[in-house]
């Protein structure tokens, strides 16, 4: 990535366009600070973490945990864990009880319409069911900042749009 200056603001959507290799997954990845840049500054949500190209914080883990929820173009779900384990295990790091954080997982499940297969492990889910959870995984910890990497090439036309 080469002179790249992005501000966003609350509530703002913003799509990221571009040829395959352009480099948008390499720009979500820096804002997710799952990976550093060489140079120049990065601020979230009012806070710097990126100074010359070296992390502000040593703590990224609990800034990821806390401030954003990732959808990936694939789910990237736990495979020995269920849809509800999967949802609700962001919110258990994060610090919440077991019993609150199944709840919320099922209430995303639901609101996603694939509730009726929280039980189910990722091998038995669809592309779409799969990626459902991996959504309501993204948004238990109700972020500040939502990252998507083409998040509806698994889902039918109907729930992509």
């Amino acid at each position: 990535l080469r002179d790249v200056s992005l501000t966003v603001y609350p509530r703002q959507v913003v799509a990221l366009l571009g040829p395959s290799g352009s480099g948008k997954t390499t720009l979500l990845n820096v804002i997710g600070c799952i990976l550093g840049a060489s140079s120049g500054s990065m601020a979230l949500d009012g806070e710097r973490v990126i100074e010359d190209g070296r992390w502000l914080r040593s703590d990224l883990r609990r800034l990821r945990l806390d401030k954003i929820g990732f959808i990936f173009q694939f789910h990237n779900l736990i495979p020995f864990l269920d849809a509800t384990e999967n949802v609700a295990l962001v919110l258990r790091l994060a610090g919440k009880d077991a019993e609150t954080a199944r709840a919320r997982a099922i209430e995303l499940l639901d609101y996603l319409e694939v509730g009726n297969r929280r039980s189910a492990m990722p091998a038995k889910l669809s592309g779409g069911e799969a990626q459902r959870v991996a959504i309501a995984r993204a948004l238990a910890n109700r972020p500040r900042i939502i990252l998507a990497d083409e998040p509806t090439a698994a889902l039918d036309s109907k729930r992509a749009g």
